[in-house]
């Protein structure tokens, strides 16, 4: 059997590299060295050029779907890591990636790279055009990016000095300055349920209010969870309650929604039109996308639901190998359903959901009545569409779904 070309329009490529280690990071990075950052450049570009081969050469990938074409790019994240650490040498890297590849962007594409607000500081060190901040990003809008996603995590000097990170929030006031001065679409990633030496010490609503003066577009949400093992245990114990994060949740949605934002998904807040393209793209998963660098995973998929392909690139900047997944259609389903749900769109339950026979659609909306009540939803049956509460209690509403469909 022969199939048609598979065609990715999204690529993710993951930059390892830290100047520093923040104590509750758990994704994977690599310190970045201001002696050695040349060479280590030269390798994590040679990387790339030979990762990005590999992936499309590879036959346990493509076999099922005809061979993958990558080109006319809807969107294209770099993240990390601390990828404006990579300055020009990196835009100049990318430049000549997609020329090489023939790849070209959509015209109405999105490109977004991560910032960290320590580029005040580190700009002159890894090779940025003329160590400023109009040097370091206008060399990355020239090749096209049109979007900047910044960590933040909170503004409340108490909180932030349990946090370990290496700048200042004065570094964070310049850099939104600069973002809003100079027509910058941009992101803020903020987290709640941070440690404090008190749980009464945010103002969750003071702090976002004092960031949104300065006119960011979007708003990624995140709840405080340290997986690591080794983050310390004092800091464990300044940790707050579940009830509290939820509060904290809860506010800053009600907060982001009376100020215009769009909560249109579980983490993530958006004025009209500026939703995340690349992360949507995600959480459809009915389209394919190419990842590349140590630890990024791709995804390839047939677009009907009826098969994929998920790979994992090794932590590890000497080792190109990656292992494979396969996906089946209930696989498929199950993640289409849980995607789906963490959106705004939600679910058509008697379209999308395998219900057998009567009485598993009568439990289904029984569930659906107790959820409605309880407040967790923002639909009519059938369509399930979550409230903020309902996103707070996504994995609960799972379970419900396991229990009363059992071809799940």
């Amino acid at each position: 059997m022969t199939y048609d070309m598979t065609k990715v329009q999204s690529l993710y490529i993951h930059f390892p590299f830290c100047k520093s280690f923040c104590n509750y990071c758990d994704f994977y990075k690599i310190p970045l060295s201001f002696n050695h950052h040349r060479s280590i450049f030269s390798e994590f570009h040679q990387y790339l050029n030979n990762s990005f081969l590999k992936v499309m050469d590879s036959q346990a990938l493509s076999a099922d779907f005809g061979g993958i074409e990558i080109n006319n790019l809807q969107t294209l994240y770099i993240g990390g890591g601390s990828p404006s650490l990579w300055g020009s040498s990196g835009a100049e890297f990318i430049k000549k990636f997609l020329t090489k590849n023939q790849i070209t962007f959509d015209k109405d594409y999105e490109f977004t790279l991560e910032v960290s607000p320590s580029i005040n500081s580190n700009s002159t060190l890894y090779g940025t055009l003329d160590g400023s901040l109009d040097g370091c990003l206008d060399c990355w809008r020239d090749v096209g990016v049109n979007r900047i996603s910044v960590g933040i995590q909170t503004i409340n000097s108490e909180v932030f000095s349990l946090l370990d990170r290496k700048h200042t929030i004065e570094d964070t006031f310049i850099l939104l300055d600069y973002l809003r001065n100079n027509n910058w679409n941009y992101s803020l990633d903020f987290m709640i349920g941070l440690p404090s030496y008190n749980n009464k010490d945010r103002d969750i609503v003071c702090e976002l209010s004092t960031v949104n003066s300065y006119n960011p577009s979007h708003y990624s949400v995140y709840i405080f969870s340290p997986k690591d093992k080794e983050y310390p245990l004092h800091l464990r114990e300044k940790i707050p309650d579940e009830d509290a994060v939820c509060e904290e949740y809860l506010m800053a949605a009600s907060y982001l929604k009376s100020e215009g934002f769009i909560h249109y998904e579980v983490s993530n807040f958006a004025k009209i039109n500026k939703e995340s393209k690349h992360n949507q793209r995600y959480w459809k998963n009915n389209e394919s996308y190419l990842a590349l660098g140590p630890s990024s995973c791709g995804f390839l998929t047939d677009g009907r639901g009826t098969k994929g392909v998920r790979y994992s690139f090794a932590h590890d900047l000497l080792n190109i190998n990656f292992d494979i997944d396969l996906l089946g259609k209930k696989e498929l389903l199950l993640e289409k359903i849980y995607l789906s749900l963490r959106t705004n769109r939600g679910i058509d339950a008697l379209a999308v959901m395998p219900i057998a026979n009567k009485e598993e659609q009568i439990n289904l909306e029984k569930n659906f009545e107790l959820w409605k009540n309880n407040g967790l939803l923002e639909s009519e049956f059938p369509q399930i569409k979550l409230s903020a509460k309902g996103f707070l209690l996504l994995d609960s509403i799972m379970d419900d779904l396991f229990k009363c469909l059992q071809s799940l």
